[in-house]
């Protein structure tokens, strides 16, 4: 369980990303820079997040974390939407999550 101890990521968060769906835990992970991204995890780990939203940045830092120069091009209010498993990429536009009244259907 876990990986190596020279890997860069945490043991306990490396048997989360590798074994967690099994038991039921799966997580939304949100970095702030690609520079961050491979301060705290190994490339292998960064794999194991299938799914990835990114917004502009720089054409090497996308094709780090997304294979592809595109998130280059974004524009304010754009990002795009990386399935690994689907080898798609889609632009869409973030809004602000509803607000709780919205969910209980009260808005």
């Amino acid at each position: 369980m876990g990986e190596p101890p020279h890997s860069k990521t945490p043991a306990p968060l490396g048997a989360v990303l590798t074994e967690g769906s099994s038991h039921g835990l799966h997580l939304l992970v949100s970095v702030d820079t690609c520079n961050n991204v491979g301060r705290g995890m190994s490339r292998k780990a960064l794999t194991e997040f299938a799914r990835r939203v990114v917004f502009q940045m720089s054409a090497h830092d996308s094709a780090s974390l997304i294979d592809s120069p595109k998130a280059s091009n974004l524009g304010l209010h754009r990002a795009l939407f990386y399935n690994e498993h689907e080898g798609t990429l889609e632009t869409f536009r973030p809004y602000a999550a509803p607000d709780r009244g919205w969910l209980a259907g009260k808005g």
